[in-house]
């Protein structure tokens, strides 16, 4: 069947991953400094400093998405407290932080690849646009806002919407299903092999995001960014069906 759908990660296909860290480190403090105190460029400090520590635990938190995200909220906003000297707030004050931090980080769109705006645009004239990202939604709406395209992307597929998160086998199903499309109908956008294994379980279409084409992945489509990869769909529309 022709492709109707196309579903795009966000990091390692709208955002660069080279970029991400520094882009937090810079903003972070931004929003913390003014409500917790300190200064803004010391919270970003203590972000590196704990946020390795801190996601090497990830594995104990669950696999409930809002679990995971309030454990993680909590963790890193005290952690960097306690880094810097300042009292933690309690566990729904820190997720109410992040959520912000969040929305303010991505909402600089300063880990963007060139022309990933343009890209986006040139899908809409062809595709229904969703993302299918490890994200949560609020995330990836700040994102959009700041590029111009959050008008033409439809539902923002993080684990927060879907209520499981990316690793799981089940994600894509319940992506689909929430946005009523049949896999076969489906483009899975990402620059992880991984994801790519999994989407093609599932039944769909895939482009892989990468480098070289060479990966060993058995996408259906290979191509180094998400602007390289419109020419190669808008071409052919039916290419995968």
């Amino acid at each position: 069947m022709p492709i109707r759908a196309v579903y795009l990660d966000v990091d390692g296909v709208i955002n660069d991953h080279a970029l991400n860290p520094g882009m937090w480190d810079a903003h972070l403090g931004e929003v913390l400094a003014p409500a917790l105190g300190g200064a803004a460029p010391d919270w970003g400090r203590a972000n590196r400093a704990v946020f390795p520590k801190i996601w090497a635990g990830q594995h104990t938190w669950g696999i409930d998405p809002m679990t995971r995200i309030r454990t993680e909220s909590t963790l890193i906003v005290s952690g960097m407290c306690e880094a810097l000297g300042i009292v933690p707030p309690s566990p729904e004050r820190c997720f109410e932080l992040w959520q912000q931090v969040d929305r303010y980080v991505a909402g600089t769109g300063k880990a963007a690849f060139p022309g990933t705006a343009r890209a986006i645009e040139a899908l809409a004239q062809t595709f229904a646009v969703h993302t299918a990202t490890g994200n949560p939604s609020w995330r990836v709406e700040a994102l959009l806002d700041v590029l111009g395209v959050r008008h033409l992307a439809g539902f923002l597929a993080g684990p927060d919407l879907v209520g499981i998160a990316k690793s799981e086998v089940a994600y894509y199903d319940r992506v689909f299903a929430a946005t009523e499309v049949n896999p076969s109908e489906a483009l899975i956008v990402d620059d992880s092999a991984d994801c790519i294994e999994r989407a093609i379980t599932a039944g769909a279409g895939t482009a892989h995001i990468d480098d070289t084409a060479r990966c060993g992945c058995p996408a259906t489509m290979h191509a180094p960014t998400l602007e390289a990869l419109v020419p190669m769909l808008t071409a052919n529309t039916s290419a995968m069906g």
